[in-house]
C-alpha cells in the first residue's frame, strides 16, 4: 500500500491513525510505501490527510480519509468526489457527511488499537482510584466531577488532552483502577479505546450533539461512538450522574472493556476490512 500523510510526531488522533494503520498493515503482511514520490494508481493508495500530492493524482481507485476535513464543504477535493471512497470514522460522522456525499462513496471505518502497547493493566499496583480524562469540556464540569469523586471517597488524578506524552499516559492508566471520561464528541475516540484496551472500566459523562459549527450543521453525536455495556456506564443526564456512578462503583469487577477492544478493534482485522474497500 502507498500511504500518504503528514509527518506529525505529536500524541493525538491524526498521528495515532497513521501509526495504527501502519501497525495493522505490518500484522497483515502488507508492504508499506510511506509518502512515496512516485504515485502508482495500480497499487492500493490511501491519503489519510490533505497531502500535497492529493490534488495532482488520479484518485479514481484511491481511498481518502479519515482526517481530510471536518465537513465536506471545507474541502473541494472531498466535494468533487473523484476518489473511490472516503472513510468516516463512525456512524454519526457518516450521517453528517451524507448531506453532501452519496452513500456509495462513504465507508464507516475505525482504525485498530495497539492492544500490545495498551496492555491489560487491571492487576497493576494502583495509586489512584480514578483517572479523569478531560478533553474539550469546561473547568466547571471538571470541578463538578472532582467534587463528586471526593463525596464518594475516591482518589483521582487528571489527564488533560494536549498536555501529556505517551509514557505519561501509560503511567497514569497503570496507576488507576478506572476512568472517568469527560470528553466532548469524538469521531472515533482513540485515547478512550486505549484506556479500554488497558482494561480500565469507564464511566462516561456523554454528549448528545455535535454543534461545533452552529445550529445549521448540528447533528446527534456521542463521546464514545464505539461502546458496549461491558465497557462500563455512560449517561448524558447530569441529574442522574451520582446515582449511576454509585452503581458503576458497585460493579467494578463485572466490566471487561479490553475484551470489547480485542473483539472489535484489532489492528490486523481493521486493516483487512480497509483493504476490502478497494476496487
Amino acid at each position: 500500500m502507498q500511504l500518504y500523510y503528514h509527518d506529525n510526531k505529536s500524541v493525538g488522533g491524526p498521528s495515532k491513525v497513521v501509526g495504527n494503520i501502519k501497525l495493522g498493515l505490518k500484522l497483515a503482511g502488507e508492504k508499506i510505501e510511506e509518502n512515496p514520490e512516485a504515485f502508482d494508481s495500480s497499487k492500493r493508495v490511501l491519503f489519510t490527510q490533505l497531502h500535497p500530492k492529493i490534488s495532482s493524482c488520479d484518485l479514481s481507485r484511491v481511498i481518502i480519509g479519515p482526517n481530510i476535513c471536518v465537513l465536506p464543504i471545507d474541502s473541494p477535493i472531498v466535494l468533487q468526489q473523484n476518489y473511490h471512497k472516503i472513510i468516516t470514522p463512525c456512524e454519526w460522522v457518516y450521517n453528517k457527511y451524507k448531506r453532501w456525499i452519496p452513500e456509495n462513496k462513504l465507508e464507516i471505518w475505525p482504525v485498530g488499537i495497539n492492544v500490545e502497547l495498551f496492555r491489560n493493566a487491571r492487576e497493576d499496583n494502583k495509586d489512584y482510584d480514578c483517572l479523569i480524562y478531560k478533553k474539550n469540556r469546561s473547568d466547571e464540569e471538571l470541578f463538578f466531577v472532582m467534587e463528586m469523586l471526593t463525596e464518594f471517597n475516591q482518589s483521582f488524578n487528571v489527564v488533560q488532552y494536549g498536555s501529556y506524552n505517551e509514557q505519561m499516559f501509560l503511567d497514569s492508566i497503570s496507576k488507576s483502577r478506572y476512568c472517568f471520561m469527560l470528553d466532548n464528541t469524538e469521531s472515533q475516540g482513540i485515547a478512550t479505546q486505549e484506556i479500554l484496551s488497558s482494561n480500565l472500566p469507564m464511566f462516561v459523562w456523554d454528549m448528545e450533539y455535535w454543534d461545533h459549527r452552529g445550529e445549521e450543521f448540528k447533528v446527534p453525536a456521542t463521546s464514545v461512538p464505539y461502546w458496549h455495556d461491558i465497557c462500563g456506564e455512560k449517561t448524558t443526564d447530569k441529574d442522574n450522574l451520582k446515582k449511576l456512578f454509585s452503581h458503576f462503583l458497585s460493579r467494578q469487577n463485572d466490566y471487561n472493556p479490553r475484551y470489547y477492544v480485542e473483539q472489535n478493534l484489532s489492528p490486523k482485522e481493521r486493516v483487512k476490512e480497509l483493504l476490502s474497500f478497494y476496487p
